[in-house]
């Protein structure tokens, strides 16, 4: 006669083995499509948040003043600031990272807003040669905004005229 065990068949051990291996590839594929779905929205966070930085800009640049290209440094006066209604605005490009920023048009040391955004390609920027327009380029696509300039009111609003 046989005793009682307390222990699991091997018919029971290969069950739960399959068992247990569905569950983990049912969780892998699980954590891929998260990942992947977290990857296109980080790809469209990015491209809305350029998007919305070009259309500021090419607004600002249709009432500015003072347009300068340093380097990888443009800089204006404009009256369509986030911060404030007329404020000096520093845009650099470096590659892939683009940083906005607005200052004081008197005193360029008080910086009231300043951004960073990390855009998916590599930007350069030129200024046209007629000066009327900016382009920020990829390797394969440019974006002309255009501009134009002396229309930044000098009334007694502001604090100091140009």
């Amino acid at each position: 006669m046989r005793g009682k065990t307390n222990g699991f068949t091997l018919i029971e051990l290969l069950i739960a083995v399959v068992i247990s291996t569905f569950v983990a590839l049912a969780l892998a594929g699980v954590y891929r499509s998260v990942q992947d779905v977290r990857k296109r929205f980080m790809t469209y966070e990015q491209n809305r948040k350029l998007y919305e930085l070009i259309y500021l800009l090419q607004k600002q640049l249709t009432n500015c003043k003072s347009l300068e290209l340093d380097g990888n440094t443009l800089s204006y006066y404009t009256t369509f600031g986030i911060s404030a209604p007329y404020v000096m605005v520093k845009l650099q490009v470096l590659g892939s990272l683009i940083t906005y920023s607005e200052s004081n048009p008197y005193d360029p040391s008080v910086i009231y807003l300043k951004r960073e955004l990390h855009s998916p390609y590599d930007f350069t920027l030129k200024l046209g040669r007629d000066r009327r327009s900016v382009m920020l380029s990829t390797g394969k696509t440019t974006i002309d905004l255009y501009v134009s300039y002396n229309k930044v009111p000098t009334s007694s609003i502001f604090l100091k005229p140009f």
